[in-house]
């Protein structure tokens, strides 16, 4: 198919056209921007930046076990690393954190270590926050099985409230361990030391659709169309062809059949004709109609036959 016939195939089709043209750029406006209806809708684009943070806590010893090689208590601040991170997401400790970030518990989104690595996946209210990641203020705790270190992941809207995030976990842990340190009467000998290591590191991370998706989506489905507009008529026309091929080859078969059953009974009536005429010496005159035989002694005899 040439480029003209192309064109007047679309031009033929320019009300379709049309119409696929709203519906493309409507769909990638949808996968672009989130669309509140009203007069006139608002549009919210879908792309967003977030800010992540990490800061990392040693659970350390009173002396400390970077600069003492022998300190007492040593061999178990690993395992209560770990204790603590397990910990984490409980209502006191989250209490303590969401005192310190001034962030309401119920908005707070903390995740605990997942066993065997990693962090566990928000289940709850927690999965339906976390979906809303615009929003979303979350908390995650990683550790690594052979250092006595928790390292707090944070993401916020901005970087200050990542970084509010990421120090106020490293705080609130510390203030839970002075709760419980004052209600359980514990030596300051044997008490655990949580070190935050340095201040948080920040970076930015764009999330959701570029706005470039909508654009190209936009494109391919126009193009999708247009391609129908062209190509469909054409096999439209080929199977409307091949419908009246098979029934134009349908009423010969049928005509061959209804003449050869026709020449069958003629020959029947013929055979039967031969078969009932009169027998003898007579003379046959042939006229349109019938056959006019004369018998020997000169009787007239007639035998009428259709032609």
């Amino acid at each position: 198919m040439d480029l003209i016939t192309a064109l007047r195939a679309l031009w033929r089709g320019r009300l379709f056209v049309a119409l696929a043209f709203v519906v493309s750029v409507a769909l990638g406006i949808v996968v672009a921007y989130k669309v509140t209806p009203g007069i006139p809708p608002k549009l919210e684009s879908r792309q967003y930046t977030v800010a992540l943070g990490t800061v990392n806590v040693l659970v350390d010893t009173p002396d400390s076990q970077v600069i003492d090689l022998s300190p007492s208590g040593a061999d178990a601040v690993g395992t209560r690393a770990s204790l603590l991170a397990s910990l984490i997401s409980t209502s006191p400790i989250k209490s303590a954190i969401s005192a310190r970030v001034g962030i309401p518990a119920n908005r707070l989104v903390v995740l605990g270590p997942q066993a065997g690595g990693g962090t566990a996946p928000p289940t709850g209210a927690a999965a339906a926050v976390t979906q809303n990641g615009r929003d979303a203020k979350i908390i995650s705790i990683r550790t690594d099985s052979s250092l006595p270190v928790i390292s707090i992941d944070t993401q916020g809207q901005n970087a200050a409230e990542a970084t509010r995030l990421a120090d106020g976990a490293a705080a609130g842990l510390q203030d839970y361990l002075k709760t419980v340190v004052k209600s359980q009467k514990v030596p300051a000998s044997r008490r655990l030391v949580l070190r935050q290591l340095g201040a948080p590191e920040i970076g930015i991370s764009v999330r959701g659709p570029r706005k470039a998706y909508g654009a190209v989506l936009a494109i391919f489905l126009l193009i999708l169309f247009c391609a129908a507009v062209v190509i469909l008529p054409g096999i439209v026309r080929a199977l409307r062809a091949a419908a009246e091929d098979e029934k134009r080859e349908r009423a010969e078969a049928d005509h061959r059949r209804h003449a050869a059953a026709e020449a069958a009974e003629r020959a029947e009536a013929e055979a039967a004709e031969a078969e009932h005429a009169p027998t003898g010496p007579f003379t046959q005159v042939a006229t349109p109609s019938w056959v006019r035989a004369i018998d020997a002694d000169g009787t007239p005899l007639a035998v009428e036959r259709h032609s």
